[in-house]
């Protein structure tokens, strides 16, 4: 048994390792989005099901992304915790951004350099049953 643990570790390995975060995102939403559906996407797949798998992978998407607020734009409420990531080369760290932390409003107002790019709620990251 440990020996096949270590054979399928090692697969794994080889399959991520030419991977971007970009791609391992891709994979893992049409992974999701499969067991949706209830089976892996065919070739000749009837655009019924078709829909539904699209439209399964827009809405995880959307709701992955609509809770980050552009810092830009606006400004989270006095006594909220966030999380903010600041600008980078892209593929590096949360969000395509820099390093994320957790930061109040007055650290994202006093922000003269435009450091911070986006931030979210943590109650909006968290799921639904935990309670901050």
């Amino acid at each position: 048994m440990e020996v096949k643990k270590k054979e399928a570790t090692g697969v794994l390995k080889d399959l991520l390792d030419g991977m971007t975060n970009e791609d391992i995102r891709k994979a893992r939403l049409q992974l999701a989005a499969d067991e949706y559906i209830g089976h892996p996407a065919e070739v000749d797949e009837c655009s019924t099901t078709y829909g539904k798998r699209e439209a399964f992978k827009d809405g995880a998407v959307w709701e992955r992304n609509h809770v980050w607020h552009d810092t830009n734009k606006e400004l989270p409420e006095e006594h909220r915790n966030v999380l903010a990531t600041t600008a980078s080369p892209k593929g590096r760290g949360i969000m395509e951004g820099g390093v994320t932390m957790v930061v109040d409003r007055g650290l994202l107002e006093a922000d003269k350099k435009g450091m911070f790019k986006k931030w979210a709620y943590l109650s909006d990251l968290l799921p639904t049953d935990i309670e901050l």
